[in-house]
């Protein structure tokens, strides 16, 4: 029962992980407008807007990339079936 309560927990962090990777997206993408930083000549500006941008790309493909490595273990545990390949057993030698 502990390995499935370490499924559902693993899960829920995976989840979290993919939302903080879109707000921070989210929050790089509100920075790439180049009238936010106008204060700057037209060169800095620009570049700012540019390193914005490529930082919310960065955070998106993560997030992709993760959901993607992970659809496994999310169809795991809707299916309610672990993979056996000998390293998850039934019962923990400590449990009692």
């Amino acid at each position: 029962m502990r390995w499935k309560e370490e499924i559902v927990l693993v899960q829920e962090e995976m989840r979290r992980v993919c939302a903080y990777l879109s707000w921070y997206a989210n929050w790089w993408s509100s920075h790439t407008d180049i009238g936010r930083v106008r204060q700057y000549d037209s060169f800095v500006s620009e570049g700012l807007a540019a390193y914005a941008e490529r930082q919310a790309h960065l955070r998106m493909s993560l997030k992709d990339h993760f959901q993607e490595l992970w659809i496994d273990v999310a169809a795991w545990v809707t299916d309610g079936k672990v993979p056996d390949d000998g390293q998850i057993s039934d019962h923990d030698d400590n449990d009692s």
